[in-house]
């Protein structure tokens, strides 16, 4: 067995005590070089074996999962199978992952479309550093089906180029829009490239000048917008939040520091994958209510692990057991929480909402269901170097991100694998910016909805409903490219 050990920090990173692997090659005229006699005659090819044993290893061990892929790690109940030496390390670990292949959906949502692994270079640049090269937007089918941007990172390419939230999506290089939809394949091919030329229509319906627009690095802010209003004497705060990425803490806290005395709260999560869980912590601190605030800690969220994990490295840490946080000095005071959502909402959003619910009295859901990922995950750097090692500039491979354990509330409460159900379902309004029009409260019809609740004490009109829920997805983000939130 590997003995693996916990190095604390803010990314929450494990470092397992194994070498990367050394690059050999064989010298032989077959092609396959696992079966060469000589060693001669063919290129130079990597050999993988060492970190395959690690992440074989790491997934038996530590994975949320681990039982249930048994038959893809074990020869028998005590032997493990040989890895394969040449297969590249994302190959393999997807191989073994608990996908949609070894359930019935019909019947079940829990299984792995979460996991994944990249290089540390890439998870570095969006998760610590706030980077990603992209054009900075993000497209959805509004509910006529036409194709809309969902919001724009300022300073980004689309923003240099004047995009909105609300624009509508006509030609892509050229190709009309409705066609491409019809090939989600072609579609992807086309939004892929580096460079191209986009024909938009603002929300008055306007056809603009088409232009070519390049990817570039972009600075992630996550905070795509963020407004008082006052609705009958109540001063209402509003927040979009896109990514709990570790370079947005400071970003986020600072805004609810900002927004202290505000009566009531309405955070935007529809588009916000999660990211990193000590940033969920610490807004929640800012969350919890008075009644908390004597306390010196108090017991948020629970941690589950399997109990392979449970009963292997429960020492270092990886086990069942309680998160604990303390309120904040500069905390809000809210007997409420509204949060408007959707199939986007996943992972550090849902958190925040299943863990507040034990300590404010109503946390209100408007939009559609989220997306139900009540598990989160260790981010594993392969190799492992010494603190002189890293001083001197070596740095890992690999970023090993597989499903770890569940998080329930202080209620025992998780499990959520199908979504949460909004309160008050209504459709993400992308023909709208965000925000509403301070006199009269029109606007987005989710926050409009969110707004006439508190100003009638509860009642919501009909103009407000959706008119269709969930549209299809028509860009999937997985991996790391959820935490950027965009392409």
């Amino acid at each position: 067995m590997k003995t693996f050990w916990l190095k604390l920090g803010r990314l929450a990173f494990l470092w397992a005590a194994i070498l990367i692997v050394a690059i050999s090659g064989c010298k032989d005229n077959t092609t396959n070089c696992d079966e060469c006699p000589t060693c001669e005659g063919c290129p130079d090819v990597p050999d993988y074996t060492e970190v395959n044993e690690f992440i074989r290893e790491w997934m038996y061990y530590v994975y949320y999962w681990n039982t249930k892929i048994d038959s893809k790690l074990l020869e028998n109940s005590r032997q493990f199978k040989d890895v394969p030496a040449t297969t590249v390390p994302e190959d393999y670990f997807n191989s073994l992952l608990y996908d949609q292949s070894m359930v019935d959906t019909k019947t079940t949502s829990e299984y792995d479309r979460w996991s994944f692994l990249i290089s540390y270079e890439e998870y570095a640049s969006v998760m610590v550093e706030g980077e990603y090269k992209s054009f900075g937007y993000f497209l959805a089918q509004a509910s006529d089906y036409s194709v809309r941007v969902c919001y724009v990172y300022e300073d980004s390419p689309m923003a240099k180029a004047g995009i909105e939230r609300g624009y509508k999506l006509v030609k892509l290089n050229g190709i009309d829009v409705m066609t491409l939809i019809g090939n989600k394949t072609l579609f992807n091919n086309e939004l892929a490239k580096g460079t191209s030329r986009f024909l938009f229509e603002n929300r008055q319906g306007e056809l603009l000048e088409e232009k070519t627009i390049s990817a570039a690095v972009v600075r992630i802010n996550p905070i795509l917008r963020k407004e008082r209003y006052s609705v009958d004497g109540k001063n209402v705060g509003y927040i979009v939040y896109n990514s709990f990425i570790t370079a947005s803490e400071e970003l986020i806290t600072g805004t609810l520091k900002e927004f202290n005395d505000v009566d009531e709260l309405i955070l935007d999560l529809r588009y916000n994958g999660g990211g990193d869980v000590s940033v969920a912590d610490h807004i929640c601190e800012y969350l919890l209510p008075e009644t908390e605030e004597t306390a010196d800690s108090t017991e948020f969220a629970k941690y589950v692990y399997s109990k392979r994990t449970n009963d292997n490295y429960k020492n270092i840490g990886l086990r069942d057991e309680f998160r604990k946080i303390k309120r904040n000095a500069d905390a809000l005071n809210l007997s409420r929480l509204f949060v408007i959502v959707s199939d986007m909402t996943a992972s550090a959003s849902e958190e925040v909402i299943n863990s507040m619910r034990p300590f404010i009295n109503e946390v209100i859901l408007v939009g559609t269901k989220t997306e139900g990922k009540p598990v989160g995950m260790l981010a594993l750097p392969y190799p492992q170097y010494n603190s002189r090692q890293i001083n001197a500039g070596m740095l890992p491979d690999w970023i090993i991100a597989a499903i770890n354990f569940r998080i329930d509330n202080k209620r025992g409460e998780g499990s959520y694998f199908a979504g949460m159900s909004p309160d008050h379902e209504v459709d993400d309004d992308l023909y709208h910016d965000f925000g509403t029009d301070p006199q009269t409260l029109s606007g987005e019809k989710c926050l409009q909805t969110i707004l006439e609740y508190i100003k009638t004490g509860g009642s919501v009109s009909r103009s407000a409903k959706a008119v269709r829920k969930n549209a299809p997805r028509l860009v999937e983000l997985k991996g790391i490219q959820i935490h950027a939130g965009c392409i």
